[in-house]
């Protein structure tokens, strides 16, 4: 393999990488997001999100910190939906 064939890998596989992160974070949106809505937000805990995602609790934070965190970015997202500043 030429040394310009293998670059072209690594970018393709960084870009694979960002979107599977993307897709994750989304798909942990959607889920936190059901979960709020059926329990509420005092009721929620970060290791549910991440049971009910398959992932463990150590993944889940790598992409949301804190609750907080996680809440703030479900808002931001549903605020983009509808175009709302």
């Amino acid at each position: 393999m030429k040394a310009g064939q293998a670059s072209h890998a690594r970018i393709n596989t960084g870009t694979a990488t960002r979107q599977r992160g993307k897709s994750r974070v989304k798909s942990i949106i959607l889920t936190a997001k059901n979960i709020f809505l059926r329990e509420g937000y005092e009721n929620l805990k970060l290791k549910n999100v991440a049971a009910e995602e398959g992932i463990s609790l150590g993944n889940l934070t790598y992409y949301f910190k804190t609750k907080e965190h996680l809440y703030r970015t479900l808002i931001e997202d549903v605020l983009n939906q509808y175009n709302v500043d």
